[in-house]
């Protein structure tokens, strides 16, 4: 299973993206509301994170070192949809 890294900065659109990921039956969770250890196992195929969430020692160490999320990312996107009218 591949894993993606969406660094965004609005916070407010991070609930609904995640939700619409599981409704497309993915597994998806947010750097601030999940526990740093399911992150690394590989839990989640999507995560989200603020730019600022991304800078933390300790999930950069995560990020870099020998974790299975480190292994799984196939992508790391930076999601500026809030630029986006519609």
């Amino acid at each position: 299973m591949c894993s993606a890294l969406v660094i965004t900065s609005l916070r407010s659109i991070v609930d609904d993206q995640i939700e619409e990921a599981e409704g497309l039956g993915l597994t998806a969770a947010s750097v601030a509301d999940a526990n740093l250890g399911d992150i690394s196992s590989g839990k989640y195929q999507l995560v989200f994170a603020s730019a600022e969430d991304t800078l933390d020692k300790s999930f950069l160490k995560m990020l870099k070192g020998p974790s299975e999320f480190h292994k799984r990312v196939s992508a790391i996107i930076i999601n500026e949809s809030h630029t986006v009218e519609t």
